[in-house]
């Protein structure tokens, strides 16, 4: 089955129950699916909202189609401030996976935290999808009290 004909299968979903569907077209026809690009697609801290010099683990997902086993390099910034580079094996057309792990920041509120590829491969069909940013909350941790009472086994 060709993918001109998947809309007309999803659209026919619909005819039962009277809602009108509206069709427009993106894309190019002359790409063929040949074109390659590396492009994040999802960005997500872990944990979030997270204490204050804590260590927090920015997750990402990025597609690279026609640069299978491409070794990416990925800057990770926070608050417009250089953090790592680390390098990935890209090693799946789609839903790659990566993860780079560092402190949050000293002080409280919200911050940007931002993956860029560095030194993208010249031959993409574009540039726009390099990078990707979120905030993230930093909080101020209350107090932690530990209370050792050695007459009983009950805190008064």
């Amino acid at each position: 089955q060709s993918a001109s004909k998947l809309p007309l299968v999803e659209a026919s979903k619909f005819r039962s129950i009277g809602c009108p569907i509206y069709t427009f077209s993106v894309g190019s026809v002359a790409s063929g699916g040949t074109q390659k690009d590396i492009g994040f697609t999802s960005i997500t801290p872990n944990p979030s909202p997270v204490a204050i010099k804590a260590t927090v683990k920015i997750q990402a997902k990025l597609n690279a189609p026609g640069f299978v086993n491409f070794p990416a390099k990925i800057r990770l910034k926070v608050d417009n401030q250089d953090v790592r580079v680390e390098t990935f094996r890209l090693t799946k057309e789609n839903d790659n996976e990566i993860e780079i792990e560092t402190k949050a920041p000293d002080k409280p509120g919200e911050v940007k935290v931002r993956l860029e590829l560095v030194d993208p491969p010249e031959n993409q069909s574009t540039t726009l999808n390099d990078s990707i940013e979120t905030y993230l909350n930093v909080t101020r941790e209350g107090v932690r009290v530990l209370v050792l009472h050695k007459d009983s086994f009950e805190l008064q």
